[in-house]
């Protein structure tokens, strides 16, 4: 891997939180060969913008490649997984037969797609065109969601927050093409371009398909989508665990959302008269329902047809592939160029059979002593946290106990699942990349639709360890640690321990942290969603929460863009305690090695001197500590000035380990306030909000069928390392980036991923953070500050606040 991406700004606060600041020069100090020292700039002062001190050269000198919406440590990890799936994939490709094989050779047999053309769907689009009435249309619509066809509203087989034992069937809003509501609702010269080309997307795609009158009929379709997007609650209210846990029946909720035949739509997905449902968002689906029951049904077929030709376009004939490219790769991204054929058949050979490859990769690229040094690692982290809640002094020794009982009963599940999924079922024909999809993601719908009658398996996993993806979830209370993600440079057996608690360490202890945030602390030792804290620990929980609210809010990377700051919190809880944690746990393996802590006090010029504010402090501060229940909080009062990095905040804002580099349009209008995870580039929105696609590369991503996809892919109760997102919130079918073309948006079988809580509940995905801040080409039209080189740049000499690496 080249070395410039192997540059950890965590690190470096690792180290400097060793150093005093005034020790002597010494000769530059190589750490496990993995920090880029020429990748800083020593020119600009620490304490002014700690992003370009730890980053400014290798952004400076480091091109986004044509083909890539962003780059950094994350895309080189994911790039570096990739080639060893390559090798797998094309070995069994030369053997005729072969699952992995054969589904990738139908992706890269382009003749043969080609002279397909549209054929391969035009069954499902004659069945749309058949229907006569509107519940016609509603149940063929219904029937194709087992194909991964999204409609008005999603569904997902998920562990039930109140009875952990048992699954439990929620539905989702869902319906928009583009990432979220605001996408519809807002009037500047950015959205209404972004919704031109939208039109014109969907215009392209009607006339494709030998439909007539296609100009008006899309713009048809879009007035239905805006009326969609009116109805849908907001990403920060279907982020809150409690309000979007409303149990029902299908009875029930045909009278609460009349005009939809939902048993009727049920029953054609498989689920027939289930004894009771969730509705995540119970206004929502009413409104959805109104609309629907008061649009012309050509338009609504219209807008089924475009379902269709958005889900499976980029495995159809060039000009389908590359009309939907046009709009959400280039005009919605700004990605010049689409991946080569070979990386995207790589990575949807990964999601449609992650288990395949998944134990093929760990075999080869994930021995024993890597899994057993991780695991001491994590112990570490819990130990961690368990001290630093035995001393949390602001909390009642009731909560405080309970609190810890909790983490004793975390699960910590690492590197690869227990128990792998038997394909055996699953039909791959070599010459037939659409029936190949299809036929996927109907064995994975069917094995969701089969949860629902069954208990909870605690083996099962729902992400493929092939992807560099940590997440954390509440609701069975776990957090997974995949194979992908345990690589260089987050986790290398044989770099100094400094940098792998600053790398993989603050990845820990940021999903750890997450069982214990705004959304994670509501679930208890069980999984189970409930009030287990006193009346007073919740009044100061909140206080404290609030304060770190208003914190970001403050923060404006870019003139008239503001951080939303009760969006971001989840993360930023999660952000800021993960570090410190990091750091905690360094210490305390460190307790018996004096010799190498001693070692690195003395070489103190591997950091050139912070100079602000004096000693350790310089880059770690009281900031963290003051926003998170898991830490020693001092009141919220005290808090100080803190530059951080999160989903929803700039990554250079403290240069958030190895900087990385992103283009994205801006999905922001001027002078709102930025809603990380609905615009920032490494998630998409669908409907409200997308997430970064958990397989797969997602280093290319669109905004399709927003909540159908995340609603089926996400189960309740997780939040990722990856790339977040909130809870209920609408994500495409396809993936999570709406914001960019999908190298290869993964086929529904490996997209029914757990939902998050945290700052990102609702979108499983890895995040594009891991340890580093990611630099645009559109750096002047950022969807969301997360990946934005904008600084948030505190006082000169301020403390700095240098966190998270995932």
């Amino acid at each position: 891997m080249n070395p410039r991406f192997r540059r950890f700004t965590v690190s470096l606060t690792l180290l400097a939180a060793a150093c005093p600041a005034g020790a002597p020069t010494q000769p530059p100090l190589e750490v496990g060969g993995r920090l880029d020292l020429d990748g800083m700039d020593p020119s600009v002062a620490p304490g002014d913008d700690f992003y370009r001190y730890a980053n400014g050269a290798w952004e400076a000198r480091t091109p986004i490649p044509a083909d890539r919406p962003s780059f950094g440590t994350t895309q080189q990890m994911q790039d570096d997984a990739s080639e060893r799936v390559r090798a797998i994939v094309e070995e069994a490709a030369r053997t005729p037969g072969s699952k992995l094989g054969d589904l990738y050779a139908s992706f890269v047999d382009e003749a043969t797609v080609a002279r397909r053309g549209i054929t391969p769907v035009a069954p499902w689009l004659r069945a749309i065109g058949s229907a006569a009435d509107h519940d016609a249309l509603a149940v063929e619509t219904a029937r194709l969601a087992r194909f991964d066809v999204g409609g008005l509203f999603g569904v997902s087989v998920e562990t039930d927050d109140r009875e952990p034992g048992r699954h439990m069937l929620v539905l989702r809003q869902a319906g928009l093409g583009l990432p979220n509501r605001g996408f519809y609702e807002h009037t500047d010269s950015t959205m209404n371009a972004i919704r031109s080309d939208y039109c014109e997307y969907m215009e392209k795609m009607l006339t494709l398909a030998g439909e007539a009158d296609a100009a008006e009929r899309a713009a048809a379709v879009l007035a239905f989508e805006t009326a969609l997007a009116r109805a849908h609650w907001s990403v920060s209210d279907s982020r809150d665990a409690v309000r979007t846990y409303n149990r029902s029946t299908p009875a029930e909720l045909e009278r609460l959302a009349p005009g939809f035949p939902w048993r009727r739509a049920l029953a054609a997905m498989g689920f027939a008269e289930p004894s009771s449902l969730v509705v995540a968002q119970p206004s929502a689906l009413a409104g959805e329902a109104q609309v629907y029951r008061h649009t012309p049904l050509p338009v609504l077929q219209d807008y089924a047809r475009l379902r269709v030709l958005t889900s499976y376009s980029r495995y159809l004939s060039p000009p389908f592939e590359n009309a939907r490219f046009a709009f959400y790769g280039r005009a919605l991204a700004g990605t010049p160029e689409p991946l080569p054929r070979w990386r995207r058949g790589v990575s949807l050979v990964g999601a449609v059979l992650r288990d395949l490859v998944g134990q093929a990769y760990v075999a080869r690229h994930f021995p024993p002593e890597a899994e057993a040094q991780a695991r001491e690692l994590v112990a570490d982290l819990i130990a961690a946290l368990d001290d630093r809640l035995a001393r949390a002094a602001w909390m009642t020794p009731q909560t405080r106990e309970r609190a810890r009982a909790k983490l004793a009963r975390t699960r910590i599940q690492l590197g690869y699942p227990s128990k792998w999924i038997d394909y055996a079922g699953l039909e791959i024909v070599r010459d037939d990349l659409v029936g190949n999809l299809a036929r996927a993601s109907a064995f994975q719908f069917e094995r969701m639709v089969a949860r629902l009658g069954a208990p909870t398996d605690p083996a099962e996993w729902l992400a493929p360890v092939t992807v560099p993806n940590a997440y954390a979830s509440a609701s069975v209370n776990e957090i997974i640690l995949p194979a992908a993600v345990l690589q260089p440079p987050l986790f290398d057996p044989s770099a100094d321990p400094a940098l792998n608690y600053a790398g993989i360490g603050a990845t820990i202890g940021h999903e750890l942290s997450h069982l214990f945030d705004d959304q994670g602390r509501k679930y208890d030792a069980d999984g189970r969603l409930g009030d287990w804290w006193t009346a007073e620990d919740e009044r100061g929980f909140h206080g404290r929460e609030a304060a770190l609210v208003a914190q970001y809010d403050d923060y404006e990377p870019l003139p008239g863009q503001r951080v939303q700051g009760s969006l971001t919190v989840g993360e930023n809880i999660a952000d800021l305690a993960g570090l410190g944690l990091a750091l905690a746990a360094y210490r305390r393996s460190r307790a018996g090695a004096r010799d190498t802590f001693k070692k690195l006090h003395a070489r103190a010029a591997v950091l050139p001197r912070l100079g602000a504010r004096g000693g350790r402090s310089t880059a770690i501060t009281r900031c963290g500590p003051s926003c998170c229940p898991t830490l020693t909080l001092p009141p919220a009062s005290a808090r100080g000035p803190c530059a951080t990095s999160t989903p929803g905040t700039p990554r250079s804002t403290c240069g958030r380990g190895t900087a990385s580099i992103s283009r994205r349009r801006s999905a922001c209008p001027s002078g709102a306030r930025i809603d990380a995870t609905r615009c920032g580039p490494g998630f998409a929105a669908n409907g409200d909000v997308r997430m970064d696609r958990q397989n797969g590369e997602r280093d290319e991503v669109e905004a399709e069928e927003p909540a159908r996809r995340d609603a089926q892919r996400y189960p309740r109760g997780i939040s990722t390392a990856s790339a977040a997102r909130s809870a209920g919130q609408q994500h495409d079918e396809r993936g999570d980036d709406q914001h960019a073309e999908a190298d290869v948006e993964e086929h529904e079988p490996a997209r029914r991923q757990p939902r998050l809580v945290g700052g990102r509940r609702g979108g499983g995905g890895r995040r594009r953070g891991a340890g580093r801040a990611l630099r645009s080409h559109r750096a002047g039209l950022v969807a969301g500050v997360r990946h934005h080189p904008g600084r948030l740049v505190p006082g000169r000499g301020a403390r700095l606040d240098v966190l998270r690496v995932m």
